[in-house]
């Protein structure tokens, strides 16, 4: 007998990327202007300076210390990883399980209930309102609680839409609520509502 995919896999809608040439990539949060020469010579030196058949530095010491200094926070609180998608698939996987229920907004990243799906929770949609495409921090709360989940995800500003909440209704969300918030400020080059200086609330 041949083998089959399992339901979680046959099941999945698949991500399905913008492709295309485009002058600006916002939805991939890429900047249209390349780096200058210099700056190209500068990479090229520190790359043939590397080690290629060795694994780089596992924890990203120097990446992580920059990010830090940048940021004016700890160290102790910054990870590095392979872009933001993979750092959604590890929360999402790591601190939930089969069956938890996990909120996302609608319209939002939908990476955040690919993954959800792949890891086999309950995605739970929260509908914004249609016309304005924004949402009620308190019903959003209630929303939460009424349906115990175990992690809230969204984009602050949102992608797709360029909406953003303030930073005192991201820390109403997370102090009015026993579960996980995820507040992914992927955009927040376009938006001065950052939650990062509050990262020890």
């Amino acid at each position: 007998m041949a083998y089959s995919l399992n339901n979680k896999l046959r099941n999945l809608k698949p991500y399905d990327p913008i492709e295309g040439e485009y002058k600006i990539r916002l939805d991939a949060n890429e900047s249209y202007i390349n780096i200058n020469d210099k700056l190209a010579d500068v990479f090229s030196k520190e790359i043939s300076k590397l080690n290629l058949n060795r694994y780089p530095d596992p924890y990203a010491t120097k990446a992580v210390e920059a990010f830090a200094d940048f940021y004016n926070i700890d160290k102790k609180y910054v990870t590095a990883g392979n872009g933001s998608d993979e750092l959604i698939s590890i929360i999402t996987s790591c601190f939930l399980e089969s069956g938890d229920k996990v909120v996302t907004l609608t319209p939002d990243f939908s990476m955040y209930s690919f993954y959800g799906s792949l890891y086999e929770l309950e995605v739970l949609n929260y509908e914004k309102n249609k016309d304005t495409l924004e949402f009620d921090v308190d019903d959003l709360i209630n929303f939460c609680n009424s349906n115990n989940a175990k992690m809230l995800i969204f984009s602050n500003p949102c992608n797709p839409t360029s909406l953003g909440i303030t930073r005192d209704n991201v820390i109403k969300l997370i102090c009015n609520l026993s579960c996980l918030v995820v507040v992914d400020e992927a955009y927040m080059d376009f938006w001065d509502q950052s939650i990062l200086s509050e990262i020890e609330i």
